[in-house]
């Protein structure tokens, strides 16, 4: 009884950890020892034990993180339905937390007593199965992905870059990693206490080993993060966007509707928008409820700005929980975005299309459909196309990715966090969206009723924003193109989906121990194939910072960046080309044309027409005009393509140069004529013509 009990009392020391991690209370620093009781428990007791104390913890823990749902008995909710939603729900996330403690168990009995395989465990074992079961938490039956262990990283923000690669799941992987290494080193210490511990100097070695590798992998995460933040913020950002963003204080629907009315101010303040000249007008969720549109449109046409608004939208004969986007033009010129990823039991009833008497206990008081999945970006009037996310949308990775994949450059959440106002909700709400921002590298700006407004950067900066109800504007820098992002191109693919795919394998040997097979030899080797995809192609994905850098004009950051690609594994072909390439016009913009020759001579992997262009300015640079003629003319390259057109004009300006007018002024009119030649290209032969 006293063992069952002090295993008891570690589970729940580990939970209060886990709590102490979020608002109110936001004690970041505790992520680095908050789950090493749980680890140790899963290392050290069976299977089923580890799983029912994972469970304990997982229960006391979500019942501390969620303490906010009895908000809403304050604001009017019925407390009979309150109660045993915040129990039922915390008791269905904590199946979760139990999984892993309960698989990781199993997989350090499975596995063998040897280094190699205590080393395995710590470094890839745990931190994958608590991606894997976290990446399911966010999936299965709509999924819950709230407050994931990896969102910490972002009060330790270079680590947070990590989301660009593997999202949450990779985020949350690395603080696993670290307190696994803890947790050895706890082991460490209690044997060398007890006598227990390795004697000989090879395992006290290897335990060390053990122990390291986990905080070194976080230390080089650490380190990319920064120079990830770097890169970005020696981008050009040609574009801005002007936003007005209201903040409202006005009661849950629970209260009723003795409430003042935001908009009588919108209106007396409406008059000094266009002065500002913003590109939109953004609102909370669900703010234009009882608001004829007549009123809208009149509200838009005085601030001559768009409006984009929350509030019910009737199509066919359901309703959507929709943003709607109101111009000057009138109430008839209108887009409209319904919600695609809806909260049960809050804005639907399960199985309500088949029982339709189960609407009635919706508690918006309909129970409305979800938006068209490939419907998630709005256009402006302005041209910017914008990624509307309602409410709890900025929780769901694949939400945001979805709209910036779909073109949008900006996300904009609605939100409406009155519910349970006041309480650590709003805070918790706010912090869930700066991952959002480095998972698609683009900002995002949240307009909220009894919330956070908020503005983050494609980095996951958060912009100091007031808080007072009212209107505020803000410009929001916009890079050229989304910030490159892994994880923006294969969504869960990169890391969470493998890493739930091994520990739903993992779990079975939990259920089916007759039949759970001796661990093959190739185990390690699975293991490392889950971290393949991020890790051996993650510097891959700055080759379109190094180009825009070298664009800019800074040639040192992007030669550091090009160089450190190269030294990555794993590179395609095309990707290493593209490298090398970056170094190739850096050598050239240094006047370093020797250099520049034998990088292309190097790099057969260019393709012919770049390799020519390259090749032919080197030669002009060095003056070796005649090597130029010779050279291009042996290519005979197209002139079709942008590549084609430059290596046409490289050997225009050494015919210049050699004085050959009649020969020059045939590539002339062939640079004119060229299909791949646009208006600049055009403008800038006639000059050099002219010159």
């Amino acid at each position: 009884m006293r063992k069952t009990l002090l295993q008891c009392a570690a589970a729940l020391l580990s939970a209060s950890f886990v709590v102490s991690l979020w608002e109110p209370f936001r004690q970041s620093g505790n992520v680095w020892f908050a789950l090493v009781p749980l680890i140790l428990l899963a290392r050290h007791v069976s299977p089923w034990r580890a799983f029912w104390l994972g469970g304990l913890m997982g229960l006391a823990s979500w019942v501390g993180q969620l303490w906010w749902m009895l908000r809403l008995t304050d604001n009017g909710g019925p407390w009979p339905l309150v109660i045993p939603a915040l129990l039922g729900l915390s008791a269905t996330l904590a199946l979760f937390t139990a999984a892993f403690a309960g698989t990781a168990s199993a997989l350090r009995r499975a596995l063998p007593d040897r280094a190699w395989a205590r080393i395995l465990l710590a470094l890839l074992g745990e931190p994958i199965l608590w991606a894997g079961f976290e990446c399911l938490r966010a999936t299965v039956l709509t999924g819950f992905a709230w407050n994931p262990l990896g969102l910490v990283c972002t009060d330790f923000l270079p680590l947070a870059q990590v989301a660009a690669l593997g999202g949450a799941s990779l985020a949350s992987a690395l603080l696993v990693a670290a307190n696994s290494a803890i947790a050895t080193l706890a082991e460490r210490v209690w044997g060398a206490l007890t006598h227990t511990g390795p004697a000989d100097f090879l395992g006290r070695l290897l335990r060390s080993v053990e122990a390291i590798l986990p905080l070194g992998a976080v230390l080089l995460a650490f380190v990319w993060g920064i120079d990830r933040i770097r890169a970005y913020d020696a981008l050009p950002k040609p574009d801005t966007a002007t936003l007005a963003l209201q903040r409202t204080e006005v009661p849950c629907r629970f209260l009723g509707a003795d409430a003042p009315d935001p908009w009588a101010d919108a209106e007396a303040r409406a008059g000094l928008l266009p002065y500002v000249k913003a590109d939109l007008w953004l609102w909370p969720e669900s703010a234009a409820a009882g608001v004829a549109p007549a009123r809208l449109a009149a509200l838009a046409r005085e601030a001559k700005t768009p409006l984009l608004v929350g509030g019910l939208w009737r199509e066919g004969e359901g309703f959507l929980n929709a943003a709607i986007l109101v111009t000057e033009r009138g109430p008839d010129d209108r887009q409209v975005y319904g919600k695609r990823h809806l909260v049960p039991f809050g804005e639907y009833i399960p199985f309500d299309k088949t029982f339709p008497w189960l609407q009635r206990f919706a508690p918006t008081g309909v129970s409305v459909t979800p938006g068209d999945r490939a419907k998630g970006t709005l256009r402006l009037p302005s041209g910017l196309t914008v990624g509307p996310l309602i409410c709890f949308e900025d929780t769901v990775a694949r939400m945001a990715r979805d709209s910036v994949r779909q073109g949008a450059r900006l996300l904009l959440n609605l939100s409406n966090d009155a519910w349970y106002a006041p309480s650590a909700q709003g805070a918790q709400h706010a912090r869930q969206a700066i991952l959002r921002c480095v998972e698609t590298g683009v900002p995002m700006a949240r307009s909220t009723n009894g919330g956070l407004n908020t503005l983050i950067d494609p980095v996951g900066r958060v912009v100091p924003f007031p808080q007072e109800p009212g209107l505020s504007t803000l410009r929001v820098p916009l890079p050229e193109r989304p910030y490159a992002s892994l994880y923006l191109r294969h969504g869960d693919l990169t890391f969470g989906g493998p890493c739930a795919f091994l520990a739903l394998a993992f779990l079975l040997w939990l259920f089916f121990p007759r039949a759970r097979p001796r661990v093959p030899a190739a185990l390690p080797l699975l293991l490392l194939l889950c971290l393949l995809p991020a890790a051996a192609r993650a510097q891959a994905e700055l080759l379109p910072a190094a180009g825009m850098a070298l664009d800019d004009g800074n040639l040192s950051l992007a030669e550091r960046t090009a160089r450190s690609v190269l030294d990555a594994l794993g590179l395609s072909p095309a990707e290493r080309a593209r490298a090398q390439e970056i170094l190739i016009r850096a050598d050239l913009a240094r006047g370093e044309w020797a250099s520049a020759l034998a990088r292309i001579e190097a790099t057969p992997e260019l393709p012919a027409e770049r390799r020519l262009a390259l090749t032919l300015a080197a030669h002009n640079g060095r003056r070796d005009f005649a090597k130029t003629q010779l050279a291009y003319a042996e290519a005979k390259p197209p002139a079709d393509t942008p590549w084609g057109v430059a290596a046409l004009r490289l050997a225009l300006r050494a015919d210049l140069e050699l004085g050959k007018d009649v020969q020059a002024a045939e590539r002339f009119a062939a640079v004119e004529a060229a299909p791949g030649a646009d208006a600049r290209v055009r403008a800038e032969n006639a000059l050099e013509w002219a010159g």
